[in-house]
């Protein structure tokens, strides 16, 4: 089965492990979600287990049900079939053989042979916030920067969108994850979302 692969989900590949001890984090995991309001949808998600990323499309097929239900692709070579990639180009997923392939003709086998013990990433995300506005909380400036750059590649600025301070944040206290939502991204037929832990100050 062919499967049309966003940029979006490509570019997780920054929020992947880097850390060789922790194999089962150097993937983008993909897996079905489905729900009344939109149906049937695929999620991806890339984690290095201080930050989580997801980007949850509808994707172009006749028959979801003959998707696996899940996808490990290796962050590194999500990286580099985003090398040289235009705005213009589209990227499909063949889920036979897990190969990414490009409208430019390149195809990359992304299949990443450590599949095991992918964590529960429904388990991470916040459900219940709090108006924490006159709260202290610490985080990582690195991981905030990236979520910056991510959108920088993601959100097409020629469409209108500037994706700088179009962000909402949602806390529910000092030490729990921070889940941030980017605005004006319905265009992209897409649902994005970062989850990113706090430091202690």
């Amino acid at each position: 089965m062919i499967i049309n692969l966003p940029r979006g989900v490509l570019e997780l590949f920054r929020f992947a492990s880097k850390d060789d001890s922790r194999r089962n984090l150097q993937v983008i995991h993909i897996d079905k979600v489905t729900d009344l309001e939109n149906g049937d949808r695929l999620r991806a998600a890339a984690t290095d287990g201080h930050r989580l990323t997801t980007y949850v499309w509808k994707p172009r097929v006749d028959a979801f049900s003959e998707i696996p239900d899940e996808i490990f692709l290796d962050s590194e070579r999500c990286k580099a079939a985003l090398k040289g990639a235009k705005k213009t180009t589209n990227f499909e997923l063949i889920t036979e053989t897990t190969t990414i392939k490009t409208s430019e003709g390149l195809t990359i086998e992304a299949l990443n042979d450590y599949t095991n013990q992918y964590p529960d990433i429904d388990q991470v995300i916040p459900k219940e916030f709090e108006d924490k506005s006159d709260s202290k909380i610490g985080f990582n400036v690195r991981y905030l920067v990236e979520v910056q750059q991510y959108l920088d590649k993601v959100v097409e600025r020629e469409k209108g969108y500037d994706t700088h301070l179009q962000v909402e944040l949602n806390i529910k206290d000092d030490l729990s994850p921070m889940l941030l939502i980017p605005k004006k991204t319905d265009y992209l037929g897409a649902e994005i979302q970062f989850i990113v832990m706090p430091v202690r100050v």
